[in-house]
């Protein structure tokens, strides 16, 4: 799900360069577009018909959508960040950490290496974060835009 990266682009674009409500008006697309792929237990998956979610990826656009609830002021946003954050740490969770991908179905998708993945499990800080400053906005913070960057 590579939506999070248009809509990261455009809300820094409309916050950094240009107030055009048109940027923030194309992120929104992106982000209900994607939110309609979302499964019964909350993911939503590397495509539209994939059989698979990536644990990263619903942090990133759990972010995402953070970023765009703040710029908008669309509280269902906000909302929906937070229920695929919670979703994704509930799911994805295993005795040895956080898998990487789980299936349509709720079952994790085992890997020929790394089903569960340092890389992904330090990444899920981010979400961790993200969840524990809901207080604080993203732009104009001098920490929390930076940390939330995915590059």
């Amino acid at each position: 799900m590579s939506g999070f990266i248009a809509i990261d682009v455009a809300c820094d674009a409309w916050w950094f360069a240009d107030r055009d409500d048109t940027l923030l008006q194309s992120a929104r697309k992106i982000a209900e577009t994607c939110l309609t792929w979302r499964w019964s237990n909350g993911l939503i998956p590397m495509t539209p018909a994939a059989d698979r979610d990536h644990l990263d990826g619903q942090v990133d656009f759990a972010i995402s959508l953070r970023r765009l609830a703040e710029l908008t002021g669309d509280e269902r946003l906000l909302d929906a960040s937070v229920s695929l954050l919670l979703s994704a740490l509930t799911a994805h969770e295993t005795p040895a950490g956080f898998c990487t991908h789980m299936g349509r179905d709720g079952s994790v998708m085992t890997l020929p290496w790394n089903t569960v993945d340092p890389k992904y499990n330090a990444l899920v800080l981010k979400g961790l974060v993200s969840l524990a400053t809901l207080d604080r906005t993203i732009y104009g913070s001098p920490d929390l835009h930076d940390m939330f960057k995915d590059r």
